[in-house]
């Protein structure tokens, strides 16, 4: 049976040419090579799977617009979308609700993750904006170190707004509460606080405040209170303007736990009493008796008391 397919196979390989042969060759080592890349390809896919699995996948928040730095970020401006685990950083925001309502720290360009890092934790952190209220605003008024409390009162602290208004004629001086329990945002003064040490010169008698065992004179210089910033809400904001120019505005600060949060009577009014009033002429003086001239006088008294009122005189008794 070998013997009879070796005969047809030598038959079969003798009628065939050259060029037929090398045809065959190259169809079988095509076929032989396919083979073999099918074989190495099932044996190598399942250890690559095996080392690469599918990647997770995160749910994050990131911009749908351009933001600006200390842009308060609305749900408009945000958006969620998914990401391989791998590539997305390690403080990345994954609800809108945690971003809404705070303030861009950085600029967040367009499909950019928001992160932790690129928003304010605090409103407050956003600088003087974030300090105001939300439903205030800031407003400076003029005062002085006797209006605005020596410079005691600082930012943060709460303060009454009192109005003087001097008379226009009637005699009337007018004072009024208009605003209370106003937080104030800022001081402003016209020089910084400065401290200096300087020695004391020997045999200046013009020295002063030195101090004995060192000779030394430490000096303080405050700087004036030139403004002040406080939060109104803007109808206050306008009662505050009008009783700007009505007098002169103080400052008033208030303790730390006031036993009344509010007081209701805010009104005083007292008489300037140089108004209207007439030179005080003193107390009626009474003269010592006068001697008799020989000439008498106009009435025909020759004796008696002169008193003495104001400018007029008069004489009286017998």
């Amino acid at each position: 049976m070998l013997k009879k397919i070796r005969e047809r196979l030598e038959a079969f390989a003798e009628k065939l040419s050259y060029k037929h042969m090398l045809i065959l060759a190259g169809v079988t080592s095509l076929l032989l090579s396919l083979l073999v890349y099918s074989i190495i390809s099932k044996a190598t896919v399942p250890a690559k799977t095996a080392e690469s699995p599918a990647a997770n996948m995160v749910t994050v928040v990131v911009a749908a617009e351009d933001i600006a730095p200390r842009t308060i970020l609305k749900e408009n401006m945000l958006k969620l979308v998914e990401l391989p685990e791998n590539a997305v950083p390690y403080d990345a925001l994954t609800d809108i609700s945690m971003v809404v309502n705070v303030p861009a720290s950085v600029q967040i360009m367009k499909d950019d993750v928001v992160t932790e890092r690129k928003v304010y934790a605090d409103v407050r952190m956003a600088g003087f904006v974030g300090m105001i209220p939300p439903d205030c605003r800031a407003m400076s008024i003029k005062v002085s170190d006797v209006t605005g409390v020596a410079g005691f009162a600082q930012p943060g602290d709460y303060v009454d707004i009192m109005v003087v208004a001097g008379d226009k004629g009637d005699g009337l001086i007018n004072s009024n509460i208009v605003l209370q329990n106003v937080l104030l945002l800022a001081v402003n003064k016209t020089g910084p606080d400065t401290y200096e040490t300087a020695e004391a010169k020997e045999g200046n008698p013009n020295q002063s405040g030195t101090d004995g065992a060192t000779g030394s004179v430490q000096a303080t210089t405050r700087g004036a209170v030139d403004t002040a910033t406080v939060a109104v809400t803007p109808r206050q904001m306008m009662e505050l303007a009008a009783a700007a120019e009505k007098g002169t505005i103080y400052l008033v600060l208030r303790p730390y736990q006031p036993k009344n949060n509010y007081v209701f009577d805010t009104k005083y009014t007292t008489v300037n009493k140089k108004v209207g009033t007439p030179a005080y002429q003193g107390p009626p003086s009474i003269a010592p008796p006068r001697a008799a001239s020989s000439g008498g006088s106009s009435g025909g008294s020759s004796g008696g008391v002169e008193v003495i009122r104001g400018n007029s005189s008069s004489r009286e008794g017998r």
